[in-house]
């Protein structure tokens, strides 16, 4: 009788430690990482949007205020980023990241030469340039910010069913 609940016992902890391991997966890995790839996508929405503020707007106070709002948006999205590719651990992670950064360097000297058009008032020229230039480039950059957000998403999902299996056993 002593040695079953011995055995009980050992069975149960090793089910404790395993629950206790995906709910720290969770928590410190997949979790941090989805958020950070849902802030960098809400950063660039704030920029497309100021950015298509700008150029609807005669005031230049709010075309200006606008503008820093773009670099501020700007900075997030850096650092987001940055933190991403310092806590990607898999060859996964960092291909996703780094596929990520690369349509970022294109997108950035597209979005910075839009962001001064609007901010020079040169209406005419900024909406040639949307789309002639700046819209494939922010295309191709939302394409691998989605794929990143949709990896860590399915990461978390795959983590939350372990941990899920694992409490029920």
């Amino acid at each position: 009788m002593f040695a079953l609940l011995v055995v009980i016992t050992v069975l149960s902890n090793i089910k404790l430690i395993q629950l206790n391991d995906s709910i720290k997966l969770i928590s410190k890995d997949r979790y941090p990482k989805t958020i950070l790839a849902n802030t960098v996508q809400i950063e660039v929405n704030k920029i497309a949007l100021n950015l298509r503020d700008m150029m609807l707007s005669n005031d230049p106070v709010k075309i200006k205020n606008l503008f820093n709002d773009a670099l501020a948006s700007d900075k997030k999205m850096k650092q987001g980023l940055d933190q991403l590719k310092s806590i990607a651990q898999t060859e996964e992670d960092k291909r996703y990241v780094d596929a990520a950064i690369s349509a970022r360097d294109q997108y950035v000297p597209a979005r910075d030469a839009l962001l001064q058009l609007a901010l020079d008032g040169k209406r005419n020229e900024a909406q040639a340039y949307l789309d002639q230039v700046f819209m494939p480039v922010q295309v191709k950059y939302f394409i691998a910010l989605d794929a990143m957000f949709d990896y860590q998403g399915s990461l978390m999902s795959a983590a939350g069913d372990a941990a899920s299996a694992n409490s029920e056993q």
